[in-house]
């Protein structure tokens, strides 16, 4: 079972995360993360016998899940890294998933986090059957000729809870 899901910018800094687990630091296991990942190395990290890494990279972004257990299902969890990639490009509505899209639709990803797990343990990772659950509109940028775009601005993306008209807010505070 899965405790905490992170999405990586491919320079480890996190964009967005959900700990599933109610683990004491949500920064602690990234940190860990940080120390030991090699780009070419398995997609699977067993640290100390505390947590066990599980990530796949794609596109320019690095998909984590952090395992408390060894008896967890390693393939299992690595098949639904994969899936909710497919998610969230379905979902999303686009080929390739870069950081400002996932940062611009932090409320939509963790949603789909929600939905797609329960307490760790994977549910649905199909967009058909979780357009029927999820009604957050997808939140695509809309650039002019005019408009600078630097995609090396640092955010970090946490949901808030519900407002009081039952919207989510987001609060993207600067890194």
């Amino acid at each position: 079972m899965t405790s905490a899901v992170y999405v990586l910018s491919e320079n480890l800094e996190s964009l967005i995360c959900k700990n599933i687990k109610a683990l004491p630091s949500i920064e602690y296991p990234i940190q860990q993360f940080q120390k030991v990942y090699q780009y070419d190395q398995s997609p699977v990290i067993d640290y100390q016998n505390i947590m066990t890494f599980v990530h796949i990279r794609r596109d320019s972004l690095i998909f984590l899940a952090v395992v408390d257990r060894l008896d967890s299902f390693i393939m299992e969890i690595l098949s639904y890294l994969d899936h909710f990639y497919e998610l969230l490009k379905s979902y999303l509505d686009v080929k390739m998933l870069d950081k400002r899209l996932l940062l611009d639709n932090c409320t939509l990803v963790m949603e789909l986090i929600d939905e797609s797990l329960d307490y760790g343990v994977i549910q649905v990772t199909d967009s058909g059957i979780m357009r029927d659950y999820i009604r957050i509109k997808v939140n695509v940028p809309e650039l002019s000729a005019n408009t600078e775009f630097n995609v090396d601005d640092t955010e970090i993306c946490s949901c808030s809870s519900s407002s009081s008209n039952g919207e989510s807010d987001i609060d993207n505070e600067p890194g």
